[in-house]
């Protein structure tokens, strides 16, 4: 099997580097290993990660004030054909 991972992503954040792949490739395999107990995410599953760096309009959210920060409104579409 093969998942894609893809949307957008916050790399880094007062110049701290997130390893943003690695953490969602871990998050699938543990939800995978968890959930499906036949499937070997390491043997059975492979990811394809297509993470982008979100836009700078949105991405600043992490610097604006206030205890709660506002967010944008995302969208995300899953396809399957057998």
């Amino acid at each position: 099997m093969e998942l894609t991972i893809g949307d957008r992503a916050t790399f880094s954040v007062g110049g701290k580097k997130i390893p943003v792949a690695e953490i969602a490739v871990k998050a699938v395999r543990d939800w995978v290993r968890g959930n499906m107990r036949f499937i070997d995410p390491r043997k059975h599953l492979a990811c394809r990660v297509g993470l982008l760096p979100g836009s700078e309009e949105l991405t600043d959210i992490f610097a604006r004030s206030g205890e709660v920060r506002s967010a944008n409104d995302t969208s995300a579409a899953v396809g399957y054909y057998p």
